[in-house]
Parts: C-alpha cells; structure tokens; sequence
C-alpha cells in the first residue's frame, strides 16, 4: 500500500479539494482508502454525501498512536493506496502521518500567503525524512503559475499538472463527487495528469 499524504501550514489551498479528487480517480485504478485527520473534517463530510461505497473512510483520530495503528490496520487489508488529509497546524498526528507517507503532497496557491508558508512546511516534511512534491491549486493565470513554480522550484520538485480554481469543485463536493466525476472534462484532465505523475514519482 502506497501512502500519499496531503500537508500544508496554510489553509484554502485546495487541500482537501486534491485529497477527494486524487481518491477519487484512482478508484479506478486499484482500491483506495481515506484517512481525515484534520479536525475541520472537510473530507469526511465530503464522503459523507457520497452515494458509492468505493471508498473506504477512518476519521475522528487523534492521537499518533492511533493513526500509526490505523495506517497498519489498511496495510493489512489490501488497499492500494491511502489518502491521508492532515490540519493545518503542526502537531504529534501530523508528524507521525509525514513519517508514513510514501509521497506528500504540498498544494500551493499562487499567493504570497501560500508562499510564505512554504518554508516552515517543507522544514516539517524533511524533518520527517518524507519525498514531497508541490501542486499549484487553485490557479487562474499561466503568468502567475509560472512565476510562483519558478520560486517553488527552489525548495524542491513541483508537479507539472495544476489544478485550476474552478466552481465545478464546490458544486460537486455537496453532492459527494469531484467536479471530474460531475463531468468537468478540464478538472478531469488535470487529476488524471496529476494522478500519473505521483504514480510516477512514487514508482
């Protein structure tokens, strides 16, 4: 089981946007399990209004020992793949998630808010001995994009697929889909994109 964790100290980034949309494509490609540690709870609302039982969910911990306990539990039961969606702020759950991770993910809005988070982020992720890469969300003009990957560059490697501000995310996730799986044909362009490269990266 490949574990892809979800961290950024800055919130509206796109977060929990990626986590639902990354699980959701690789539903079909093997089986996939969630884990929301992060107390918002964004993601368990989201597969709460979910109608199809194609993923698995286990919220409402908060202790490390408990998640450590949970991430072996799935390993032990034949998942492909487990989506981790942490809080924003640095604590002991968040800590023991990044040491479990195969690969993290780093949204980053192009803003200078989001910029400013990166550092303290990316010390958090390497403490961790963790691979990450960044992924633009949220993003409006290729000027902007290309300027904030050019900055991000610097810290470490950063996804070639972006992930647009679009409503369709919104307006899908209350009814428990991703704008792809609602029929956004662009947003499901940019997961799928998104998806064969951390496929990629981890190997």
């Amino acid at each position: 089981m490949q574990v892809i964790v979800l961290a950024t100290q800055k919130g509206g980034s796109g977060k929990s946007t990626i986590a639902r949309s990354i699980a959701a494509e690789l539903t079909g490609r093997g089986r996939v399990a969630l884990l929301d540690i992060d107390p918002q709870g964004s993601l368990t609302k989201w597969w709460q209004r979910r109608e199809t039982e194609d993923l698995q969910l286990i919220t409402g911990l908060t202790r490390a020992d408990q998640i450590s306990k949970a991430v072996e539990t799935l390993r032990g039961q034949g998942f492909d793949w487990l989506i981790i969606d942490t809080p924003g702020a640095r604590d002991e759950a968040t800590r023991i998630a990044l040491r479990s991770a195969d690969l993290v993910l780093v949204p980053v809005h192009p803003s200078q808010d989001d910029l400013d988070a990166v550092g303290p982020t990316v010390a958090e992720i390497r403490d961790a001995g963790a691979n990450f890469i960044f992924v633009l969300s949220r993003t409006t003009r290729a000027r902007i994009v290309d300027e904030t990957g050019r900055l991000l560059a610097a810290h470490g490697r950063v996804a070639p697929a972006i992930v647009g501000a679009r409503v369709a995310h919104g307006e899908a996730a209350t009814r428990g889909l991703t704008a792809a799986e609602a029929g956004n044909a662009a947003a499901a362009d940019e997961v799928r994109e998104l998806v064969n490269y951390v496929l990629e990266v981890m190997g």
